[in-house]
């Protein structure tokens, strides 16, 4: 597959301390793709396998080929096991990672209805198979809740979250060389959440570090956090 890494796509909350996670596409579902995938990769050619990731979807290429006595549109019905890699298939088989021949499709079936997700189309474009994965409903759901939340309008209360982010920005305000430790302490959160507070700042430009770690100072870009 192709160097560049590659981090699954989820959106993550706090519930009861507890952290939540729904993930863009039912990740058991996709790693039977990649198993797929690997099994059944032309290994003649030099091409790697490809994922693409998109804001609504995952595309998965593989420079490979079906058996002729499956059709595309059987392959979420019962079909025959035919690995074009039949040696790796085994070696994947006795590891234990794939449980039985010709039924990576009923599985990636089930899990998609477990996470009310859309099953994976498959098609043989771009000169190989290509499954396109696509965001099951309750992400999309999420992902517009995360976006509404960033521009909250001034009547509205303030998160726990956004609170503490405010008072990090008066905290840099009165001292930029206030450190994390010392933001910490002052403000009663981890030392971790103080780091990625300050990221999440960073990155949309309210704030920017100048100068090293060590003797440098915070400086406010924007008065408002983006």
């Amino acid at each position: 597959m192709e160097s560049q890494s590659i981090e699954y796509k989820k959106i993550w909350r706090d519930e009861y301390l507890n952290r939540k996670e729904t993930f863009f596409f039912p990740r058991a579902a996709f790693r039977e793709l990649l198993l797929n995938a690997v099994i059944h990769k032309d290994y003649l050619s030099t091409t790697p396998i490809q994922i693409r990731i998109y804001k609504d979807k995952i595309r998965l290429w593989n420079d490979g080929a079906l058996p002729k006595e499956v059709p595309v549109e059987d392959l979420y019905k019962e079909h025959v096991s035919k690995p074009c890699n039949p040696n790796l298939a085994n070696v994947f088989f006795r590891c234990g990672m794939i449980e039985s021949r010709a039924r990576g499709f009923s599985k990636i079936t089930r899990y998609c209805e477990e996470e009310n997700a859309k099953l994976p189309e498959i098609d043989l474009s771009l000169g190989g198979v290509t499954a396109r994965c696509f965001a099951s409903d309750k992400y999309l759901a999420l992902m517009n809740e995360h976006q509404e939340t960033e521009n909250v309008p001034l009547n509205v209360p303030l998160t726990e979250r956004q609170k503490t982010t405010q008072k990090i920005l008066d905290i840099i305000k009165t001292n930029p060389y206030v450190t994390r430790t010392e933001l910490s302490d002052l403000t009663g959160i981890s030392p971790d959440d103080i780091k990625w507070q300050l990221k999440q700042l960073k990155d949309k430009k309210v704030i920017a570090r100048v100068g090293a770690d060590k003797g440098g100072y915070w400086e406010i870009v924007s008065g408002d956090e983006k």
